[in-house]
C-alpha cells in the first residue's frame, strides 16, 4: 500500500504514514479509537479531539496514557533475544497540551541497552542519525546469526507535528520531560 499524501509505500496495518505522518484511510482515519489505556474521562475530555487522535496511537508496541485532559504518555518495550545477549529498546514520550497558545509540548526518550555479548559485535550493524535542530531521527538494524532486530526512532513525533499543523497547531520539542 501507498500514502496517498506522498506516496511513499507504507504496510497495510499502518494507522499513519511513517515518512510524512499524513493518516491512512482518509483525514478522519484516527479520529475515533479510545486511549489504549488511561481514564477514559481525560481522553474525552481532551481539548479539540486530541484524546481520540492520541489513543488511536496506541498498539501493541506502545501504549498511551491519558494522564489528564491535557497529558499524555506513551511508552514502548521491545526485548530482542539474539544467541548470546538481550537487547531491551525503550521508548518514552510525554504530549502536553496548551489550548490557550495552540501549541503541543513535546518530549521523548529513547533507550538501548544490552545484556551479554553485543548483537553488534557478531553480525551486521547499520545505523544512522539525522538532525534538524532539536529533532533526531535514528535508523538502526542488527542482523545476527541468532536473531536480529530494526527500529526507527522518530516516527511519532512525525505523526503527531503532521497533525498538529492540519489542526493549525505547533509542536514544540522539549528537552527535559515535562
Amino acid at each position: 500500500m501507498y500514502c496517498t499524501q506522498c506516496g511513499k509505500p507504507i504496510s497495510d496495518a499502518a494507522k499513519f504514514c511513517t515518512e510524512c505522518g499524513a493518516p491512512v484511510g482518509g483525514a478522519g482515519g484516527g479520529e475515533s479509537a479510545p486511549p489504549t489505556q488511561g481514564p477514559d474521562q481525560a481522553a474525552s475530555a481532551a481539548p479539540e479531539g486530541w484524546g481520540g487522535f492520541f489513543g488511536s496511537l496506541g498498539s501493541e508496541l506502545l501504549q498511551v496514557k491519558a494522564v489528564s485532559p491535557d497529558r499524555f504518555e506513551f511508552e514502548g518495550e521491545r526485548k530482542i533475544k539474539a544467541l548470546l545477549s538481550r537487547t531491551t529498546v525503550r521508548y518514552q514520550a510525554v504530549s502536553v497540551l496548551d489550548t490557550a497558545a495552540k501549541v503541543i509540548q513535546w518530549w521523548e526518550k529513547l533507550s538501548e541497552s544490552s545484556f551479554g555479548i553485543a548483537p553488534e559485535n557478531f553480525g551486521a550493524s547499520a545505523e544512522t542519525r539525522r538532525q534538524k535542530g532539536t529533532s533526531v531521527e535514528i535508523r538502526k538494524t542488527v542482523q545476527t546469526v541468532g536473531g536480529g532486530y530494526a527500529y526507527h526512532y522518530g516516527d511519532l513525533r512525525a505523526v503527531v507535528e503532521n497533525e498538529a499543523r492540519r489542526r493549525g497547531w505547533t509542536l514544540k520539542i522539549l528537552v527535559k520531560r515535562p
